[in-house]
């Protein structure tokens, strides 16, 4: 995190940051109620904004949930069960899932795939903070606060990719 925040304020010098997980689409209306201005607001995104088209995670959940259920949750809960189906196809068939071979494949140090976005790999044992590695997604997308519009915009030449803990996301 603060690898990336010191690159983004090398590139714009007056920001205010939200950390959260939607495109502000809760915050929008706190910030018009508050009368805030939307300019210099930058959120940083776990997850790819849902208008991104052309990415695997967003296509895939607008294909498989009816639009009239697309919500920020049924984003977030496409994700996390895409995640956790990820995690088990790791699972060999033949050994039983419980929540310990769960956890063991998770801590296995594998990078799982969702959606093209590397997550992972995770750590449950570390000796000291150098070596301990639990990875989230291998990607940050940034949004723009428009005050014109009172809405965030995804920045599209913004990149940051998070430190890899050694692992080559490419694959």
């Amino acid at each position: 995190t603060v690898s990336m925040i010191t690159s983004i304020r090398q590139s714009i010098s007056t920001a205010v940051f939200f950390v959260v997980s939607f495109s502000g689409d809760s915050y929008t209306s706190v910030l018009t109620k508050a009368g805030v201005s939307f300019e210099n607001i930058y959120c940083t995104q776990i997850l790819a904004p849902r208008e991104e088209g052309g990415l695997d995670l967003v296509d895939e959940w607008e294909e498989r949930v009816p639009e009239a259920e697309r919500t920020k949750y049924s984003y977030l809960g496409y994700f996390v069960g895409a995640f956790v189906n990820s995690v088990m196809s790791h699972i060999s068939t033949s050994t039983a899932i419980t929540s310990s071979t769960f956890l063991s494949t998770l801590y296995s140090g594998k990078v799982f795939e969702v959606g093209g976005v590397g997550v992972g790999p995770f750590s449950d044992v570390c000796e000291d903070l150098s070596d301990c590695c639990s990875q989230g997604l291998s990607k940050v997308w940034m949004t723009k606060g428009d005050d014109t519009l009172k809405q965030f915009s995804t920045i599209e030449d913004f990149n940051f990719t998070t430190p890899s803990c050694g692992v080559d996301y490419s694959v």
